[in-house]
């Protein structure tokens, strides 16, 4: 979200495209220094829909987009200048295109020869898109629409201000929506929150399989070797050791369980990142392992074992020595 969204305001059209009015009006507000449009069409082909994207970029634009196989300083001037695009990452995946290769693109003159510059990299939903620059969208497609605009504000400007001021001036035209960088991030990391609530639950409900999996494991050992415990009591040990031996069996228990958790873990993550996701969507993210994470899984692990063993223990320290022996 911090490098996909460089400009300060985004506007774009409730239905259909923005005025033109309208676009020369919020372009020459008072603080806008640069404005960057967007115009979404999409191609219908028996393979599936490709979505195109135009885009004229103001300079603070091409940061936004990360160019993953070529060298954006060769890449950006070619994609200005010449019938060069860019494909999505799950595009380039899906159609085995890279760098250099040719791709053919329905246009108002028929199919038309495109050269791919790069593959960007794209989580976005409709995943499989073509970046085109707004110069070859206009010479290609008989379509002057705009969708949407990105407002980069001169420096000490305020925001709100600007966003008033285009409410303002939009109050008697068609209906458009203006948020700032900030909310758009804020509303996404809700909305990122709320789906993974699920997974949440389902950590609740690991937890509780574990603990309970290791308490009966452990309510089990202790029953078995009640006549054990006894004998050790009878040569000495006192209840409080016993225990305690019990307690550190349950911990080591949960240190072991958590350290080939690691590997699996890591095992796990490296299939769903790097094959599932990849075949599901076409896109990938990077994998980062974190130490903290990793050192605080097997903690919890044997945090949670030893609490799992605390009503064993005390159920061991709980048999009479005589009677145990008697039945043995």
């Amino acid at each position: 979200l911090t490098q996909t969204l460089q400009a300060d305001i985004y506007a774009r059209a409730d239905r259909g495209a923005l005025e033109p009015g309208l676009i020369a009006e919020i372009s020459s507000l008072p603080g806008v220094a640069d404005v960057s449009t967007s115009r979404r069409a999409w191609i219908e082909r028996p393979s599936g829909r490709t979505q195109i994207i135009a885009i004229r970029m103001a300079p603070g634009s091409y940061a936004g987009t990360e160019i993953l196989d070529a060298d954006p300083d060769t890449v950006w001037p070619a994609w200005e200048q010449s019938d060069t695009v860019l494909v999505s990452e799950p595009y380039s995946y899906h159609n085995r295109v890279a760098a250099g290769d040719v791709i053919l693109l329905p246009t108002v003159y028929g199919e038309h020869e495109f050269e791919v510059g790069a593959v960007f990299q794209s989580y976005d939903v409709n995943a499989s898109a073509v970046l085109m620059s707004r110069a070859n969208y206009d010479r290609y497609f008989e379509d002057d629409g705009v969708d949407s605009l990105g407002l980069y504000l001169a420096d000490g400007m305020s925001g709100q201000d600007v966003i008033d001021k285009i409410n303002k001036i939009n109050e008697k035209r068609g209906k458009i929506e203006v948020e700032s960088n900030s909310n758009i991030r804020e509303l996404s990391l809700q909305i990122f929150d709320r789906t993974f609530i699920i997974t949440d639950v389902l950590y609740l409900l690991a937890i509780g399989v574990a603990f309970i999996g290791i308490l009966g494991a452990s309510l089990a050992l202790q029953l078995e070797r009640s006549r054990e415990f006894a004998l050790m009591r009878s040569l000495g040990m006192t209840p409080g050791q016993v225990g305690g031996m019990v307690t550190a069996q349950t911990g080591l228990i949960g240190l072991l369980s958590g350290l080939a958790s690691v590997p699996l873990g890591l095992v796990m993550a490296y299939v769903l990142i790097k094959v599932i996701n990849r075949r599901a969507f076409g896109w990938q993210i990077d994998m980062d392992v974190s130490p903290d994470v990793l050192l605080s899984a097997v903690v919890f692990a044997v945090i949670a074992s030893m609490l799992a063993g605390l009503y064993p223990a005390w159920r061991a320290t709980r048999v009479d020595p005589a009677i145990a022996m008697r039945e043995e």
